[in-house]
């Protein structure tokens, strides 16, 4: 695979993406050694296919990718001129190639039987009658109706001495949060707990029918606000260890989980993870344009002309109105600019101010006057090292080790960029969110107590680093864990150099704050970037006016939850 996107790579310097069909480029005699090594990988494409085949006993469709692009390059080094005909084909079957290589890896291994003997044991043979296996399929059609799928491990009767949580991420994550909690937590504290895996949009409609859970986990800081509005969950500043709980997270992580109804400031979910963007690049490609890896916007700015005069790009994040890591960039350029997107007391969007139109018209710059690409796979394009650079979330870190094998030690991560200030310091302020687990509002004191123990253990480090190295053992680095608690960070499998990268981005990192009607916030600062990228439209005019919808949609929602409005 690195072998293969070198020569895209080389050839995409010439060509350029879209490269001219009815023009000669000449290859064979600019790039001799290209199509020499063309001619090479061919042949161990179609070795590799053999080897599979005689393996497997048949050809499998697993190696009709490689087949499909050894073919290719056959016809590549007979006939030239095929190369600028089937550009675009090429690179699309060296990403198919790389998924198939990703999917043959992660093919699991079904065992019916294990059997451990002697080297001279005579093992018996395993057979099954029809009548065994009927008997199989109808005790398992039986247990279809009677096992509750969505609960894991021991189940406890429902009495005030056991705690109900739900999860909302997978059964790997449960399973393994379950077992955590049986030969720690309530050996440790004695609190029996049952912990049931179930879909987002069930929380909603169990709360309302008074069937819900005590605690709820892994959920983003939208659902424990909105349910604070509504007074569904409890406020953890009531109780009195509150403070010596979130000592180990930044203030930052904080602010999505926050809720002024103007009477009362409070706090409704504990952080479990903490996400936000970093710069990764390419070292080797780097090195190979001359270029030093950028700390601000400016110098990425700078380096552009070269990078694009390779026939590369960069990847920043275009918006996106359901996912929130794709805002993250622009709500950070705001900030380093010294802008807030809401007032204090969250009655008035501030995107409007001198600051917000600064970090506006700097990010929409990005696409106008550089032209950034709006839509593109980044690992895919990283990968091949069609775009070197790339503003992402430091989750894709988990994807890349994965899905890049082949350019392993050819990448890393570092500050997500920043602006320099006039005493010359660089501001590399970045927007944070994560998932969080809050506590369902009760009347019952000991549920209550019983479910903060709970929450107090789940994010602590003990617990966060346990499960974060279990997920890992279990499955590999795809898995790694973005842990929002910082003594939990400095335990897991992060390089020196990396952790120090994320222990000081975490340190300048800003919350996007939820309050009433701020579903509306994202929504037009979008449909904003949109106008101004795709009709040209003055940039400090149409985000003020989208600044007047956002505020109208604020008031609205305050009215409706008796809030203030002046």
């Amino acid at each position: 695979m690195f072998r293969l996107n070198q020569i895209y790579r080389k050839l995409l310097v010439l060509t350029g993406v879209q490269p001219d069909r009815f023009r000669d480029y000449k290859l064979d005699q600019i790039y001799p050694e290209v199509i020499e090594a063309m001619n090479l990988e061919s042949k161990r494409l179609y070795q590799i296919v053999d080897e599979m085949t005689a393996i497997t006993g048949q050809k499998s469709d697993r190696a009709a990718a490689a087949q499909t692009l050894a073919n290719q390059l056959e016809k590549f080094v007979k006939d030239n001129y095929r190369i600028t005909e089937s550009f675009t084909n090429f690179r699309d079957n060296i990403t198919s190639l790389g998924t198939a290589m990703q999917n043959m890896s992660e093919s699991k291994l079904d065992v019916d039987l294990i059997m451990v003997t002697g080297e001279n044991a005579r093992v018996p043979a395993v057979t099954e009658t029809v009548f065994e296996s009927i008997g199989h399929e109808v005790r398992s059609c039986v247990s279809s109706y009677v096992v509750d799928y969505n609960s894991l491990g021991d189940k406890y009767e429902d009495t005030d001495d056991v705690v109900e949580i739900w999860i909302t991420t997978g059964r790997d994550q449960s399973t393994v949060l379950k077992s955590m909690i049986d030969d720690t937590f309530t050996a440790k504290t004695g609190i029996k707990v049952n912990v049931k895996l179930v879909l987002q949009d069930a929380i909603l409609p169990a709360v309302v029918a008074g069937n819900g859970p005590d605690v709820v986990l892994s959920l983003s800081g939208w659902f424990a606000v909105n349910y604070a509005m509504r007074h569904a969950v409890e406020d953890l500043t009531q109780f009195e260890d509150f403070d010596e709980v979130i000592k180990p997270f930044t203030a930052s992580i904080l602010e999505p989980l926050t809720y002024n109804d103007s009477k009362h400031k409070g706090i409704y979910g504990l952080p479990e993870t903490m996400n936000f963007p970093v710069l990764f690049y390419r070292t080797d490609v780097m090195e190979e344009m001359g270029l030093p890896i950028p700390e601000t916007w400016e110098d990425i700015i700078a380096e552009l002309p070269t990078i694009q005069g390779y026939s590369l790009t960069i990847g920043v994040n275009f918006p996106d109105i359901l996912i929130q890591d794709q805002n993250s960039a622009m709500n950070s350029m705001i900030y380093q600019q010294g802008g807030y997107i809401y007032d204090e007391e969250a009655k008035h969007t501030l995107v409007d101010s001198e600051a917000g139109v600064a970090g506006f018209k700097q990010y929409t710059s990005l696409y106008n006057d550089y032209g950034l690409p709006v839509v593109f796979d980044f690992v895919s394009r990283f990968r091949s090292g069609e775009m070197p650079m790339g503003v992402q979330s430091y989750a894709v870190y988990n994807t890349l080790m994965v899905s890049a094998p082949e350019i392993r030690g050819l990448w890393d991560f570092t500050l997500f960029p920043g602006t320099r200030k006039e005493d010359g310091t660089i501001d590399h302020t970045a927007q944070t969110d994560g998932l969080c687990c809050m506590m369902i509002a009760t009347d019952n004191e000991k549920v209550k107590q019983n479910a903060w123990e709970f929450m107090k253990w789940w994010v602590s480090a003990e617990a966060q680093v346990r499960f974060g190295r279990e997920m890992e053992s279990l499955l590999g680095a795809s898995a790694r864990y973005q842990t929002a608690n910082q003594d939990a960070l400095v335990q897991l499998a992060w390089s020196d150099k990396q952790l120090k990268v994320l222990q000081e981005q975490m340190a300048h990192t800003r919350g996007f704050p939820e309050i009433a009607g701020g579903y509306s916030t994202q929504r037009h600062l979008t449909n904003a970037v949109r106008k101004v990228i795709n009709t040209k439209e003055d940039q400090r005019e149409t985000l003020l006016n989208y600044a007047r919808t956002i505020n109208e949609e604020i008031k609205i929602k305050r009215r409706e939850f008796n809030l203030p409005i002046d």
